[in-house]
């Protein structure tokens, strides 16, 4: 398996307090804005009589998360991919001051090669994340959207930007999961599950599985589904990658149903995906939880 170096954990965040002086406090990742200024005691608990009020300022204010990380020497830099499970929302990335990646979509993850910009040793991840307000400028205002018009352009959750049951909260955030990655010339680029029938008999599940030179490079798959107690392997199968594109269908007995909250369990299964080279090395594993 390839080298993957986890970008979680502390960060720090420059920005400006509500009277336009810098700021740089301690923050955690993946974490916002709001709960790290709240932690370093910049704002009160937002949860608290009308404290919410007062942090408004928050979501005009441009936010930097920044990261020193260290590289070793046993990489190559040429694969180094840096990948982030999403961040909210329009904001630009930067490696050594090099820009990488420019975001608009909370809801997307993303992966970019950074080989060109990073270095063994010492390197800043910077993530400068800007207020919402002027990228919906001229948009056409909506009367039949509630509470607030604008948040209908913007792709972030919707409810933070006020709801019948939440105040205000447009914060700036890394939503998601952030790690520099050196994978090999072959890898597993999605397994998308779909559960295409199921009773209390038997569950048929559809897999999608898509991969990156696995044909080129003569690459195996095997993909195995366990049961939610982890001692059975309900279904499995290997095999030559033929297709970049693979369709896949799982089929096994007597399923345990995942019912809704107060009505019964919510048992998972575990799919566990990997690829292997011609001698049995592996590259790639894609673990997934469905149910």
């Amino acid at each position: 398996m390839y080298k993957v170096i986890s970008l979680n954990g502390e960060w720090q965040l420059f920005g400006k307090n509500r009277d336009g002086k810098d700021l740089v406090v301690p923050c955690s990742v993946p974490g916002y804005a709001t709960l790290a200024l709240e932690k370093a005691g910049i704002i009160e608990p937002i949860f608290y009589r009308d404290n919410a009020e007062k942090c408004q300022w928050i979501e005009d204010v441009t936010w930097s998360f920044e990261k020193r990380i260290s590289i070793p020497d046993d990489v190559d830099l040429s694969r180094a991919e840096l990948r982030f499970g999403g961040i909210d929302t329009y904001a630009d990335v930067f490696v050594n001051d090099v820009k990488v990646y420019t975001s608009s979509n909370m809801f997307l993850p993303f992966s970019v090669n950074v080989g060109g910009a990073l270095k063994r040793g010492e390197n800043v991840i910077r993530v400068t994340i800007y207020p919402y307000k002027p990228y919906v400028e001229g948009k056409r205002e909506r009367a039949d959207a509630a509470f607030t018009w604008d948040r209908i352009y913007v792709r972030r959750i919707q409810c933070t930007f006020f709801w019948d049951w939440v105040n205000r909260f447009v914060s700036a955030g890394i939503n998601g999961d952030v790690s520099i990655a050196f994978p090999y010339d072959s890898t597993i680029s999605d397994v998308f599950i779909e559960t295409t029938a199921i009773d209390e008999t038997s569950a048929s599940l559809k897999i999608l599985l898509e991969t990156k030179n696995a044909v080129k490079n003569e690459n195996r798959f095997s993909v195995e589904i366990e049961n939610p107690s982890g001692n059975k392997t309900v279904w499995s199968l290997n095999g030559r990658v033929f297709m970049d594109k693979m369709h896949l269908k799982a089929d096994f007995s007597s399923p345990e149903l995942w019912w809704p909250n107060g009505y019964g369990a919510q048992p998972l299964y575990t799919v566990t995906t990997r690829l292997y080279d011609k001698d049995g090395h592996e590259l790639d594993k894609v673990v997934k939880r469905v149910g």
